[in-house]
């Protein structure tokens, strides 16, 4: 389970492992689907994107291939939740807002 800090970032993940608040995600507040487009990842992005609640609780894991992915998060309750994708050695976050 993730402990996130104020800024919505995982507290267990050392800060050099980390990049910059990279990922776009669309529509936000989601209701059914949000996209998520990772810039400068290229053909060759291989790695797990995962969802977290507020408690630090992983929701929904995905393997990730490519710049662009969907994921369905029409299951989730209404609130605010944490995206972590894990591309090698780097860390990229974000969040949003489901209606």
């Amino acid at each position: 389970m993730a402990v996130f800090n104020e800024n919505g970032i995982p507290s267990d993940i050392h800060e050099k492992s980390m990049t910059n608040n990279n990922l776009k995600i669309y529509p936000n507040p989601a209701t059914d689907l949000i996209s998520i487009e990772i810039p400068e990842s290229g053909s060759n992005m291989n790695g797990t994107l995962s969802i977290y609640g507020m408690s630090g609780q992983e929701l929904i894991q995905q393997h990730v291939q490519g710049s662009m992915s969907e994921i369905n998060v029409s299951s989730l309750p209404k609130g605010i939740y944490f995206v972590m994708l894990i591309n090698n050695d780097k860390l990229e976050y974000g969040k949003f807002i489901k209606d």
